[in-house]
């Protein structure tokens, strides 16, 4: 198989879509490694703080369909750079909650600005770029979400050492106030998206293939991605924004403890790049059985290793199963019914977040009491119910 390649116009669009991806990212995981310092700060339980975390998940879920509206309105440039000055805005704020209630509600509404950008992004790419160059570019952007991750965990890492944790959210805010003025100096090519618009592309892309099928037909493949996204959010992400919780409660420290975000973090460009590099394009059953294989090592990592190692190994396959299973998802959502995009992908990403909210309520309650092991039979629970949604789903192609 033939390297994809892109002309310069399509790199540096790319470049644009990878900061926003990152500066999201870096918003996203800040929360994570600072947990156990919120409950001290505020006298609060583990499931309390974790509010922090799932309600900027839940309004990041919630609030996707009103901003869909905006973007058939005003095109995906502008609600990428509105999306990323408001939630860095917001996160600044965030630095200055003098509360739980007052931080919680800061995050929610920086979820809120925040729930745009990526959606922006995915749409950008999926009206623009056929089958499998749409998938290449999707790892692309994984991979800068990697690098995010490993972001945000420096500057959790400068506030937990610092032992001032409103440092996280102000570095936070300035690099996403950053990323969106980086978008105005790219200079992106805008599109503002009506039906008939995306009806158009949908021509241009897939030279009417699917053009022809019912329309039910589109909307039963719409619906497999958006429901194996619900899960992969419970399951994946739950997970792994309290592995650092989970580690200091096992007797590491503060920064030993964050490094379990950088490893997910790192394992998700290692893995796209692993992908990339031997050209393997497999289908979305595979990806997720793959998926599957890997969360079901997790135990068994819990069971074999010391806690440093079975934490770390853990955080590596959650990212490897994330790079597996998340680009596919991605382009079968861009992809199955492209006149009607904007609400498919609005429905996909409000699918997944939700399902991180919930999942990092989940998680959390498991990591109150429990340790690794726990977290790993969360884990093969939740890749069983991944198993059996794609294999139920499958009948919707």
């Amino acid at each position: 198989m033939r390297a994809l390649r892109f002309d310069p116009s399509e790199g540096s669009t790319l470049v644009g879509l990878q900061a926003v991806g990152l500066c999201s990212n870096v918003d996203r995981y800040v929360t994570a490694p600072l947990l156990v310092a919120l409950a001290h700060q505020f006298h609060a339980s583990l499931t309390q703080t974790a509010l922090v975390l799932s309600g900027n998940l839940a309004s990041y879920g919630l609030t996707q369909i009103p901003w869909s509206i905006v973007l058939n309105r005003l095109g995906p440039v502008p609600v990428m750079r509105l999306s990323l000055i408001g939630a860095g805005t917001s996160a600044c704020c965030a630095a200055l909650a003098p509360s739980l209630a007052s931080l919680v509600m800061a995050r929610v509404i920086g979820g809120a600005f925040l729930a745009a950008a990526v959606p922006a992004a995915l749409l950008y790419v999926g009206t623009r770029l056929p089958g499998e160059r749409r998938r290449h570019a999707f790892e692309g952007i994984v991979a800068a979400n990697g690098l995010g991750i490993v972001i945000a965990v420096a500057i959790a890492t400068i506030a937990v050492l610092t032992d001032v944790w409103r440092v996280g959210y102000l570095g936070s805010g300035l690099l996403l106030i950053a990323g969106g003025l980086l978008l105005f100096g790219l200079r992106l090519p805008n599109q503002r998206y009506t039906l008939s618009d995306v009806g158009s592309m949908a021509v241009r892309i897939d030279h009417l293939a699917a053009k022809q099928a019912p329309r039910w037909g589109h909307a039963k493949r719409s619906l497999r991605p958006v429901l194996l996204a619900m899960v992969e959010g419970v399951v994946i992400l739950g997970a792994v924004v309290v592995l650092p919780a989970v580690a200091e409660r096992s007797g590491l420290s503060r920064v030993t403890s964050a490094g379990t975000i950088a490893v997910y973090g790192l394992a998700m460009p290692a893995t796209s790049m692993l992908l990339r590099g031997f050209q393997m394009s497999f289908t979305l059953a595979v990806r997720t059985r793959i998926a599957c294989m890997l969360l079901l090592t997790i135990p068994i990592a819990a069971a074999a290793l010391p806690p440093l190692a079975a934490l770390f190994t853990t955080a590596a396959l959650l990212g490897a199963s994330w790079s597996v299973l998340h680009p596919a998802l991605q382009s079968a959502a861009t992809g199955a019914w492209v006149s009607r995009a904007p609400l498919v992908v609005s429905l996909f990403v409000s699918a997944l977040f939700l399902g991180s909210a919930s999942g990092s309520q989940i998680f959390a309650s498991i990591a109150q009491n429990g340790g690794p092991m726990q977290i790993g039979l969360a884990g093969v629970a939740g890749s069983g119910v991944l198993y059996l949604m794609e294999r139920l789903t499958r009948r919707l192609q």
